[in-house]
């Protein structure tokens, strides 16, 4: 059974995520393992330090774990 997407939810190539991205995102993992915010888990998501997802220069990202990217986020909105 194919799993249900929620309307508001687009896929991450319709969000600009394509292959490109995800080459940048494993050099990024692999360059920081280790989450740059609390140093204590293994970094899964790479945080655009400016915002703008458009900027994929390697000085605007960073290796974070699960919950300091969520917490973020939490804190710029």
């Amino acid at each position: 059974r194919k799993p249900r997407r929620t309307p508001h939810k687009m896929t991450t190539t319709a969000r600009g995520y394509g292959s490109d991205w995800q080459k940048i995102r494993l050099i990024v993992l692999a360059e920081e393992p280790v989450c740059s915010a609390c140093g204590d888990h293994f970094s899964e998501h790479v945080h655009h330090k400016d915002g703008r997802t458009s900027n994929t220069t390697r000085g605007n990202l960073t290796g974070l774990c699960r919950a300091c990217h969520m917490r973020l986020h939490a804190e710029e909105r």
